[in-house]
């Protein structure tokens, strides 16, 4: 993969541990949040927050259907969404459910997919994330085979983070909906 491109969207976008499934699922049309709690098993409240994160990136659009709310995915979310399917279908064929649920891992394997080996690297490229975010993400990845710690030997002591092999068939889906999101963001009128 290439260093080139902007995280920033996908941050701003998937930053919700919902965020993912929600848009995949509403490929499929227009769904009330009871009916996205059963297929997915989130809790009300937090999938309430995601889809009110989605709303106001544009994502999502409520549709008011008989006095009642459901979500849809916006014109604009399209692509994003097709995106989608190729991570979902990753994450099922290398039992990673549980990292990927998480804010910020996925999104730092893509950035060290696309060469980002250093600690400070990964946080410049990285919009938002703390410095613990930031550690937390790392261990989690190295935990689940995902990336490997490399320490590098000089004062002060360093590491290379780089993917695993078991990371190979997640860089491609991550980096296209890394990149979906930045077509998106770009599409998107001004708010």
């Amino acid at each position: 993969m290439t260093t080139n491109g902007d995280l920033g969207p996908a941050t701003r976008l998937f930053h919700h541990r919902w965020s993912v499934p929600i848009t995949y699922v509403l490929r499929d049309g227009p769904r009330s949040q009871a009916q996205l709690q059963r297929r997915l098993g989130a809790s009300r409240d937090t999938l309430a927050e995601t889809i009110a994160s989605l709303e106001r990136e544009g994502v999502v659009e409520r549709l008011p259907v008989g006095g009642r709310v459901q979500f849809a995915l916006s014109p604009l979310a399209t692509d994003l969404a097709e995106a989608t399917v190729a991570m979902v279908a990753a994450v099922r064929g290398t039992e990673t459910l549980r990292v990927s649920l998480r804010k910020w891992p996925f999104v730092t394997l893509t950035a060290i997919g696309r060469g980002l080996a250093h600690y400070n690297e990964l946080k410049a490229a990285l919009p938002g994330i703390t410095p613990r975010a930031l550690s937390a993400s790392l261990r989690d990845l190295v935990e689940a085979g995902l990336v490997e710690r490399r320490p590098q030997p000089g004062f002060p002591p360093t590491s290379l983070y780089v993917p695993a092999p078991a990371a190979a068939p997640l860089l491609p889906p991550l980096d296209a909906l890394c990149r979906a999101a930045e077509r998106f963001a770009a599409a998107r009128p001004a708010a």
